[in-house]
């Protein structure tokens, strides 16, 4: 059963089916917006609209109730022909005189019409090209009638030909082998995933920035084929039979298989990832737009508490270089969501979509601001890596925070440290490859820097006697010293070169596990370490410092200038540096 409407065509009523309405009024509105750039194309519409009444009348007038979609076909295909609907055609008779031909005086429009229905045909042959002669080429537009996702792909299967679901897979496993090449090759150097490479983003800037094909003339440009008059209406008759299959097959005008069912639920998972980008984007611009409004109105010079305190010194000190930031910031969120969402109301119908012009001018805001704030980003890298610096020196040394803590908990100086060093990262403390992995201990990894590495610790106020030290300490070769300076007097003693196995801690824990069963608890932890080889650790004694003043200075060194003797470990670990009065 299908729905009739009348329709009033130059004071004549018509019945005609809903799908042969739909079919006539796009093909007056193609036929209309075909010649609107012409001379006089309002004219040529109108006749034609008035020669499709007249072909009406005469379908009424041999007994045709309602007008259907095949009746408009053969009318279309009858007035559609390219040469019938020239604005002009200028033709020099023999006489010399010229001849003009317009549409209202063709052929077509005074042949009888002969009903399809009784097996008539059209007296004007058929356009069966539909290559332009003149080797016009294809245009590249998204194909809005056989999308996924944008159209970006179907339209690039017209353009450069080949299945649309091969483009689909091809690029799905391009994407798949870019990202793993890239992420192996670039991104696992620093630890980052790409997870928008470079196919995603070009998927990405082809579906803003290419127009999609949604009027006839559009798809028969997308396609290669001469935009005329008789293909419009090919066009739309094509589309008006594939809209009415649809409307009885709520699966789709055509079967599909697994792989476009694979690639349609591929589809949904991809704008459901893209929606799910775009709402962040959209909390992010509002927290950056809260954050920025909170400034403004805070009393004070400070930002707000939920702001890293970290940009507070930067704030204060290039208050414009923030601002900047922030506004393109917020400019950054805005023209991708803003387009998105009109996007959506375009394709809903809520709104007219935009113009190349318009995308263009979007694209260009959108890359200018990315170039701005990555201008002002590195300034502002470089300003906080400054106040980043200056709060994490420690005696002319960068030192991590730990390490830092540690060294002042301890009340040690770092002594021997390289000249230049200063912007470079170094490791001074460790911690859990002791007998306890909760003990922080000293440490010195940089075979670069053992040639300077020395820390030292100064007593005061001590009493005048007969002094000992001793300190737990490891390394892997000969250099390194533990020394005491008592009235100016240096005494050393080399630190024993076991490694990370052995030691006399560890063998000292096996003699008194036999010398004492009982205590068997307490020694367990220390033979069973490294697989029940030790790691090395030493209890390193220096006696006999003789101090007659009140002050000792004492540490660990490997500086040949300082020992007298040429360093040849790699690495030195030291901790629990005791300072006993023995008389």
């Amino acid at each position: 059963m299908k729905k009739n409407i009348t329709i009033n065509m130059f004071g004549q009523l018509y019945a005609i089916d809903e799908d042969a309405y739909e079919l006539l009024k796009n093909y007056l509105d193609a036929i209309r917006q075909h010649f609107v750039k012409e001379e006089g194309g309002d004219e040529i519409a109108d006749d034609i609209e008035g020669r499709i009444g007249e072909l009406f009348t005469e379908l009424k007038s041999s007994g045709v109730q309602a007008i259907t979609i095949e009746h408009v076909e053969n009318i279309i295909k009858r007035i559609g022909k390219p040469e019938d609907m020239e604005t002009s055609n200028d033709n020099q008779s023999e006489d010399g005189t010229t001849q003009t031909i317009t549409a209202s005086s063709t052929s077509s429009a005074t042949q009888p019409f002969n009903n399809p229905g009784n097996g008539g045909t059209s007296s004007i042959p058929a356009n069966n090209s539909n290559r332009n002669s003149s080797g016009n080429k294809k245009k590249y537009y998204r194909d809005g009638n056989d999308k996924i996702i944008a159209g970006v792909l179907s339209g690039a299967s017209n353009y450069f030909g080949g299945d649309p679901l091969a483009w689909r897979l091809g690029y799905v496993l391009f994407v798949v082998i870019w990202n793993s090449v890239s992420h192996w090759a670039i991104f696992d150097q620093f630890n980052f995933v790409p997870v928008f490479s470079i196919p995603i983003l070009l998927y990405i800037l082809l579906a803003f920035l290419a127009p999609c094909a949604k009027t006839p003339e559009e798809r028969l440009k997308m396609k290669g084929i001469d935009v005329t008059p008789q293909n419009i209406a090919d066009e739309l008759a094509k589309e008006v039979k594939v809209k009415e299959a649809t409307q009885f097959n709520p699966g789709g005008s055509k079967p599909r298989g697994c792989m476009n069912s694979f690639m349609t639920v591929l589809g949904v998972m991809v704008k459901i990832f893209i929606g799910a980008i775009f709402l962040f984007m959209f909390i992010t611009f509002l927290i950056v737009f809260v954050a920025l409004i909170s400034i403004i109105i805070s009393p004070t010079n400070e930002m707000p508490s939920f702001i890293d305190s970290g940009l507070i010194p930067i704030y204060n000190e290039h208050p414009f270089l923030f601002w900047i930031t922030g506004i393109c910031t917020l400019l950054i969120l805005f023209i991708p969501g803003y387009c998105a969402l009109h996007s959506l109301l375009s394709s809903s119908g809520k709104a007219a979509p935009m113009s190349m012009s318009q995308r263009w001018m979007w694209f260009g805001m959108w890359i200018a601001t990315i170039i701005v704030i990555t201008v002002c980003g590195v300034n502002i890298s470089k300003i906080a890596h400054k106040h980043f610096i200056e709060d994490h020196i420690h005696e002319g040394v960068l030192m991590y925070d730990m390490d830092k803590t540690y060294f002042k908990l301890t009340q040690f100086h770092l002594k021997g440290k390289k000249e230049g060093d200063k912007d470079v990262w170094h490791d001074h403390t460790e911690i859990g490859d002791y007998y306890d992995d909760r003990i922080r201990y000293f440490s010195s990894w940089d075979e670069d820097l053992l040639d300077y590495y020395q820390i030292e610790r100064e007593d005061t106020f001590l009493t005048p006697g007969t002094y000992r030290l001793t300190a737990i300490t490891r390394t892997d070769a000969d250099g390194a010293y533990l020394y005491a300076i008592a009235d100016g007097k240096k005494s050393q003693i080399a630190i024993p070169a076991n490694g990370e196995e052995g030691g006399n801690i560890w063998e000292e824990a096996k003699t008194e596990l036999n010398l004492h069963p009982s205590d068997s608890l307490k020694y367990a932890d220390i033979i069973a370490s490294n697989d029940s080889c030790g790691c090395g650790w030493n209890k390193v004694t220096l006696d006999n410092i003789v101090l007659t003043g009140k002050n000792i200075k004492y540490g660990i060194s490997t500086v040949p200038a300082f020992t007298n003797s040429p360093c040849y470990c790699t690495w030195v670990n030291s901790m629990d540096f005791r300072l006993e009065r023995v008389n």
